[in-house]
């Protein structure tokens, strides 16, 4: 199994559910995340399964990992997921 870092909320589906949704404050940022920890999602983009393990409110990775990894360029503004894939 991989973990994959989405940001595109809009792209999954919820399966099943699992814990309720998790509301992050960062100083001037009030950020909702659409899916929660332990809801297992189908990606509708990439096509697969897997299991929501870890949310961050904003992008937290490298500047390097972004310019490899984000090919479609989302936004870094808005919740990521790191999702557990089958």
């Amino acid at each position: 199994m991989r973990v994959a870092k989405l940001a595109l909320a809009y792209d999954m589906k919820v399966i099943a559910t699992g814990r309720t949704q998790r509301n992050f404050k960062n100083n001037q940022m009030d950020t909702t995340c659409k899916y929660s920890i332990g809801q297992i999602i189908n990606h509708l983009r990439f096509d697969y399964r897997g299991v929501i393990v870890d949310v961050d409110a904003t992008f937290q990775g490298t500047e390097e990992w972004y310019r490899e990894m984000a090919k479609s360029k989302p936004p870094r503004d808005k919740p990521w997921y790191h999702v557990l894939v089958d």
